[in-house]
């Protein structure tokens, strides 16, 4: 991307931060992204599908609001949860994706704190990996206890 000058190779600045970021976001997020948007649009095909969405056309409500009512809301929680399922999927990408793009951070350190074999680091390494799981998985279950009801009561 350097000859292309689509992405600077230095600087300092947000905006500069952003674009170094941009291509190993990139990188790390397409198995995540392309499993969400496939359960995303299984979970829609199916909630198309229902009686409820069809006795909303058949009342005349407007196809913004049967979309966002009816369809979005049931067909959604699939994807989230396969986002959540996905998220420490993540974290251990973190660490190839640091080491290929040069770049410093939680994942360099793991791998940086195993190979030398600083126990007490990885340690703390897996209880803050172990959080962040947990923490993420806790905020998805909120999401879907809002977002689909149905879904997490388990029905």
């Amino acid at each position: 991307m350097v000859p292309l000058r689509r992405l600077p190779a230095g600087g300092a600045g947000i905006g500069a931060w952003l674009a170094h970021i941009t291509l190993p976001a990139i990188a790390l997020s397409f198995d995540t992204v392309s499993d969400v948007a496939r359960q995303l649009r299984a979970g829609l095909v199916a909630a198309y599908r229902e009686n409820y969405v069809t006795g909303a056309v058949v009342r005349g409500l407007s196809p913004r609001r049967i979309f966002f009512r009816h369809v979005l809301r049931n067909g959604i929680g699939p994807s989230v949860a396969v986002l959540g399922l996905k998220f420490p999927n993540l974290l251990g990408g973190a660490v190839v994706t640091e080491a290929i793009f040069g770049m410093p951070g939680f994942g360099q350190f793991a791998a940086g704190s195993a190979q030398r074999g600083d126990v007490p680091a990885v340690q703390g390494v897996l209880v803050v990996s172990v959080v962040l799981v947990v923490v993420f998985n806790l905020l998805v279950n909120i999401v879907l206890g809002r977002v689909a009801p149905a879904s997490a009561r388990g029905v």
